[in-house]
């Protein structure tokens, strides 16, 4: 009896300990998030294989892979390619670019979960926003509706879109 309530104790001590970090943000919140991982076995509450258990899901690696995945993609600038190639595809109309992205999600929540879907899936739609600001497009076809005649650009799309159009 005076085990479980000395590991009881330690649990609440360990859980005190990652609020207290947790909320100063005395530690970044990720080294905050792991001093369960370490102080479990070091307390001797879990055992290091439970707790690793918990941090490490199925569900969590492969999140993990994705996001890592997706930051490959934006540094090696495929997400314009592909960007590039689904706007040359579907043109520059709203309906067909919506059906481009459905087109490309579909595929991609296949294998992935939605979550990973749309971490692939945003720095391509935000890449053909870009293309689209950068090439007049997105005014032009305003303009169409409008039936306004097209003004000069006074550098507004650059102050939203600070990145340089390719």
């Amino acid at each position: 009896d005076h085990l479980s309530s000395f590991k009881e104790a330690c649990c609440a001590y360990v859980l005190m300990v990652t609020a207290v970090y947790w909320v100063s943000e005395a530690v970044p919140l990720g080294a905050a998030a792991l001093v369960p991982a370490f102080l479990y076995p070091l307390f001797g509450v879990l055992k290091s294989s439970e707790v690793a258990a918990e941090y490490c899901k199925d569900t969590t690696l492969l999140l993990m892979g994705v996001i890592c995945l997706a930051a490959s993609i934006e540094k090696w600038n495929l997400h314009k390619r592909i960007a590039l190639r689904m706007v040359m595809i579907a043109g520059a109309k709203p309906g067909m670019l919506v059906l481009g992205f459905m087109c490309c999600t579909v595929f991609l929540s296949m294998w992935l979960s939605n979550t990973s879907t749309t971490a692939m899936v945003m720095p391509i739609a935000e890449a053909v926003l870009q293309q689209l600001i950068c090439t007049g497009l997105a005014d032009s076809h305003h303009d169409s509706e409008t039936g306004d005649a097209p003004e000069e650009d006074s550098g507004g799309s650059t102050f939203l879109f600070p990145h340089h159009c390719v």
